[in-house]
């Protein structure tokens, strides 16, 4: 299949400061809440995550942008890094649509390739706490 796109479209460097306890800053397509740790369903479309409270801690900054050249994400359930790119290779997604994933990141580490993949930074511990994180992010 070949896509044929505009000149001027193949690429949004749009990039949001965000806060995940402030909602005027969170765009509307997720949802940030806190759940019970027993309420925790995992789904395998990559649409939602869920972080340790300690997500929180040490005056993070979060940032919402799309996929760059080069960056690495430490996946959950793996051992190193992997580039997002190759990611986005394995799951045959055209050099167009890879540049219109969101990826959230956490003082410049990415979280979650929003769709796709979760790193293991933050990841919840169920002896820890009661509560923990959600992020979910609707279809746009």
């Amino acid at each position: 299949m070949l896509k044929i796109t505009p000149r001027g479209e193949e690429t949004d460097d749009s990039e949001y400061k965000i806060a995940l306890n402030d909602p005027a800053t969170v765009p509307d397509w997720l949802e940030i809440s806190t759940v019970n740790v027993e309420d925790i369903s995992f789904d395998r479309n990559g649409m939602s995550l869920y972080l340790s409270p300690d997500v929180l801690t040490d005056n993070p900054h979060f940032t919402l942008r799309h996929w760059r050249e080069g960056d690495r994400i430490e996946p959950y359930g793996m051992k190193g890094s992997r580039l997002v790119s190759d990611i986005f290779s394995d799951a045959k997604i055209s050099v167009n649509d890879k540049k219109k994933v969101w990826i959230l990141t956490r003082n410049n580490v990415i979280l979650w390739v929003i769709g796709h993949r979760t790193s293991r930074h933050f990841s919840i511990d169920r002896s820890q706490g009661k509560t923990v994180l959600r992020i979910s992010a609707r279809p746009q």
